[in-house]
């Protein structure tokens, strides 16, 4: 389960409590997502929140683009 799908994982579970039985809660967990970590600038919203895991080619003010 990656960091993401944890995090939703403890608030739902935080939110319903005991009320929720333990197969249901797995089923719960079987459909969140197991996307990888998301870089800090992509939660800040430089890169529109997109899920960015690697590289140097993106610069942080977007311009890296060619202008002619």
């Amino acid at each position: 389960m990656s960091f993401r799908s944890q995090q939703l994982y403890k608030k739902m579970a935080k939110k319903v409590g005991d009320s929720v039985s333990p197969e249901a809660m797995e089923s719960v967990k079987k459909c969140l997502p197991d996307n990888k970590l998301v870089m800090g600038r992509a939660k800040r919203g430089i890169y529109a929140g997109r899920h960015i895991q690697f590289g140097n080619k993106v610069s942080e003010d977007g311009g890296n683009k060619q202008v002619a």
